[in-house]
C-alpha cells in the first residue's frame, strides 16, 4: 500500500477504493493498525528486517480544500497514483497516529505514544 506521512508526521495518508470491504470496515470502526516493514524475503531478513506498527484512528478526508492539500502530499510522494487518488471512486484516508511499535534485529522492541 502506498502511503505518505503528513508534514507534521502526526498522521499517515493513503487512498483506497470506496467500494471495498477495507473502506467499509474503516468507516464502521475507525481504529486501525498498519504494519510497514523492510523485508525482502532473503536470509538477511532474520536479523536485518525492521517493522513498525502504527496504531491510530482513520477517517475519510471529504472536505474539498483539506482533500486537495492532502492528496497533493500523497501524490508528491507517489506521482503515478495521481489519477487513482483524484478519482471520485477513491477515498482519501487520514490515520491520526496514536502510538507506534518498532521491531528490529529480530527481537528488539520499542514503542512510543504520540
Amino acid at each position: 500500500m502506498a502511503f505518505a506521512l503528513t508534514p507534521d508526521c502526526r498522521a499517515l495518508l493513503f487512498a483506497t477504493p470506496k467500494a471495498t470491504m477495507n473502506h467499509r470496515n474503516m468507516i464502521r470502526n475507525s481504529r486501525v493498525s498498519l504494519v510497514i516493514d523492510s523485508r525482502e524475503n532473503t536470509n538477511k531478513d532474520y536479523l536485518g528486517a525492521e517493522a513498525i506498527t502504527i496504531f491510530g484512528r482513520a477517517h475519510e478526508v471529504k472536505q474539498k480544500r483539506a482533500r486537495t492539500g492532502m492528496a497533493a502530499t500523497l501524490t508528491r510522494k507517489h506521482p503515478t497514483l495521481r489519477e487513482f487518488v483524484e478519482a471520485f471512486t477513491t477515498a482519501l484516508m487520514l490515520v491520526k497516529i496514536e502510538s507506534c511499535l518498532h521491531v528490529g534485529r529480530f527481537q528488539s522492541v520499542s514503542g512510543w505514544k504520540v
